[in-house]
């Protein structure tokens, strides 16, 4: 007993020794780290999608649904989107996926008939129809709760691409986090503006990030000794347990990840350089300009493209270039002059305000910073 009774004397005698010996910076870097979690955790709870609010995308679902089975009696309506990814903000729509098998009409047709159904029910508001999008959309809004919805048909599943960056995103702890952060960062300054720069992009810009600090391997790591799952000429499959296959020695606190996102993207070479989070690292964009010199990474884009089973990558011009996961010969960004140089000042500008300011200091400060 007398022995147990000194062991909290012996713990204190230890942790002054530490605080007063050269670790002291260390202890006070923890300590601030701390504060900064405590803040992000503050600020994820407020801005996140409640629960209640998740729950009504499913009563959409069934209802937008039963609409649909009235002209098409086998179509099923899947979520994807930012809600199963864990990324919606009480602000996000909800984002739906139309699966019509069998189907003869394009998908921009589909859009067009489907604002059609919804016409007679006073439910739901038409916002918008855009059925010469890449991926056509029907906007929503369901006028008892004004839960903005987006419905898009597309031969092209989502799906695949959705279960890769939500298995990213919780493949890490630290990156759910970050994300949020980032997409309230974006929405706040009315920079994450489909088409030209849809809430996806940010994600693959993020996941694109944590490749250069060897977080995550490149996806085309996570194809190699997986079967291929072919959806429309692309390999869709990925390795799923990559963790026990890759691990990472990056410990970076939140802190660091956040700042280091800012500060690598202020000082990227986005004007000739693609963001692919296939091959994890930057290409160069003038070799996608001739098949000939494309990477023979992209053996499949090549493939595909000389066998005239897909068109040659999309808006390879535009101010941003940033390939989809799999469907290689997508950027999933449009161009628009104006909202570029208004990404890359806000980039310029979190990246200094991450310099001079404290780890107390940093957050609040980036989400109160108006251009």
């Amino acid at each position: 007993m007398q022995f147990a009774k000194k062991i909290p004397i012996v713990f204190m005698l230890f942790t002054c020794i530490c605080v007063t010996s050269a670790d002291k910076e260390n202890c006070l870097d923890v300590r601030d780290d701390e504060v900064f979690e405590g803040q992000v955790d503050a600020l994820v709870r407020r801005v996140r999608m409640p629960r209640a609010q998740v729950g009504l995308c499913e009563e959409l679902k069934q209802d937008l649904q039963r609409h649909f089975r009235r002209l098409w009696p086998d179509c099923k309506l899947e979520v994807f989107g930012s809600i199963p990814k864990g990324l919606a903000l009480v602000t996000s729509d909800i984002d739906l996926y139309v699966h019509i098998p069998d189907v003869k009409d394009t998908p921009g047709n589909l859009v067009r008939i489907a604002a059609d159904i919804l016409k007679i029910d006073d439910s739901y508001k038409i916002i918008g129809t855009f059925p010469d999008n890449e991926v056509p959309l029907l906007k929503l809004r369901h006028e008892p709760t004004g839960q903005p919805v987006d419905v898009v048909f597309s031969h092209f599943n989502l799906k695949t691409e959705n279960e890769l960056i939500k298995y990213l995103f919780y493949a890490d702890h630290r990156t759910l986090k970050l994300m949020v952060v980032i997409k309230h960062w974006t929405n706040m300054h009315q920079i994450a503006v489909p088409p030209f720069m849809p809430g996806v992009s940010w994600s693959l810009m993020v996941i694109f990030y944590l490749q250069q600090i060897n977080i995550f391997p490149p996806i085309n790591e996570l194809q190699k000794d997986t079967p291929p799952e072919m959806l429309e000429n692309w390999n869709v499959a990925f390795e799923q347990h990559f963790k026990y296959i890759y691990p990472s020695e990056n410990n970076d606190s939140l802190y660091k990840l956040l700042g280091g996102f800012f500060s690598y993207y202020a000082d990227f070479d986005f004007e000739n350089n693609m963001i692919s989070i296939f091959l994890g690292s930057p290409v160069k964009r003038e070799l996608f300009k001739k098949i000939e010199t494309v990477p023979d990474v992209f053996d499949l884009y090549k493939y595909n493209v000389k066998n005239n089973l897909s068109d040659p990558i999309n808006n390879l011009d535009a101010h941003f270039c940033i390939q989809r996961p799999f469907m290689h010969n997508c950027n999933i960004a449009k161009d628009d002059a104006e909202l570029a140089i208004k990404i890359k000042k806000h980039l310029k500008e979190a990246t200094n305000i991450y310099k001079v300011t404290t780890r107390e200091e940093f957050l609040p400060t980036l989400l109160s910073i108006n251009l």
